[in-house]
């Protein structure tokens, strides 16, 4: 790296149309991050969908709009390459079949020009990982053939990708930063009102298959025979809530289920603060689940699958308490012990919000520069 001058920084971020979803929530913070050195000067560009997804959530852009927006990114991103003539292209992204397809041209043609170029994602599929398919395997390797570095959320995430796709000196774990500040007080109750006599179960998720919202449903008639004042506040709206939502007519338990739709960032706080468990039953990998995370920063004791971020940084009976996927009373038994187990609610309170102060925008911020460093050596 030289010393005498400072390095440039070219940042692909999602469209701030996004108004769901983890990246781009966290990804202005990094930004800011490296906008506060001297010794760096960064710039961003939009890339991926610019689809309005707060308002639009099920929305879907047609095949030729996806192709035109691709090539819309591609040609500004050779522009700014040309014109910025970055040290470092950092781009967010995923490990799907579409971001695959998308990232690839990218991915040539910092091959071609020869400059630094890390791919970090903010999750993968397990079917992509694992997939036989050689053609498929033939555009894997496209996708790491640009890349000096690429980075997942966990330890057991690049384990899997080491053992499939080898290429162990690329890949680096790297985090997400989660912003300390939170409101303390909390006297509008904009969503819902708590009874005092009630107690709450906490879901915050897009609506979509795979998130274990159903396991909850089906769990919910045998949670309510042991705690018949027991309400399941769910936050979040896509395909899956009609549906769901019949589900939970024909178990009769629908009046024990407050659907809220969307929330807003800004005001998750409230729905942790006013909730006494937050469930993450998800049967997906999960990269590192931001509502995972706000729930750990809340304080609210948790009972969460093995998602890797919670195998990576959780210990059970310290941190959470871990439930079988898909397994209707394991995730009762786990709700119901954690309603009347004191202790352990006064345990995780006390001690998950400490574990946030390891995602804290010096300390990714940090871990970045170390890795741009090794980057450019």
């Amino acid at each position: 790296m030289t010393v005498n001058r400072k390095t440039k920084i070219l940042m692909g971020i999602p469209s701030k149309k996004i108004k769901i979803g983890g990246p781009i929530h966290h990804l202005p913070y990094l930004v800011d991050y490296f906008e506060k050195r001297e010794q760096y000067e960064i710039k961003i560009f939009t890339y991926g969908s610019k689809i309005d997804s707060g308002s639009l959530i099920d929305k879907k852009e047609s095949i030729f709009r996806k192709i035109i927006n691709t090539l819309q990114v591609f040609f500004l991103f050779v522009y700014q390459v040309a014109v910025f003539r970055p040290h470092i292209i950092h781009i967010n992204t995923a490990f799907d079949p579409k971001s695959l397809v998308r990232d690839i041209p990218f991915s040539l043609f910092v091959f071609l020009i020869r400059k630094k170029l890390i791919f970090k994602l903010h999750g993968s599929s397990y079917e992509l990982i694992n997939t036989q398919s050689k053609f498929i395997l033939f555009l894997i390797r496209l996708f790491f053939l640009g890349a000096t570095r690429v980075g997942v959320l966990s330890g057991i995430e690049k384990d899997e990708f080491v053992e499939k796709f080898g290429n162990a000196k690329k890949l680096v774990v790297v985090k997400n930063i989660v912003h300390p500040n939170k409101p303390n007080n909390i006297t509008e109750h904009l969503y819902f009102k708590r009874e005092s006599s009630k107690t709450y179960g906490l879901f915050i998720s897009r609506i979509i298959a795979g998130k274990g919202l159903d396991d909850i449903i089906r769990a919910l008639p045998l949670v309510l025979k042991t705690n018949p004042d027991f309400k399941m506040v769910v936050a979040g709206d896509g395909p899956e809530k009609i549906p769901l939502t019949n589900l939970a007519c024909e178990l009769n338990v629908n009046d024990s289920i407050i659907w809220l739709g969307i929330v807003k960032n800004d005001h998750l706080c409230e729905l942790f603060v006013s909730s006494d468990v937050f469930i993450f039953p998800s049967h997906m990998p999960e990269g590192m689940p931001m509502s995972l995370v706000e729930a750990l920063r809340s304080g609210i004791p948790i009972i969460t699958t093995r998602v890797r971020f919670a195998v990576n940084y959780l210990v059970e009976n310290q941190n959470c308490l871990f439930i079988e996927t898909g397994n209707i009373i394991d995730i009762t038994e786990k709700i119901n012990r954690l309603l009347v187990d004191k202790d352990l609610q006064m345990n995780m309170k006390a001690i998950n919000p400490k574990m946030v102060d390891n995602f804290s925008e010096e300390i990714v911020g940090n871990e970045f520069e170390d890795i741009y460093r090794q980057m450019l050596n």
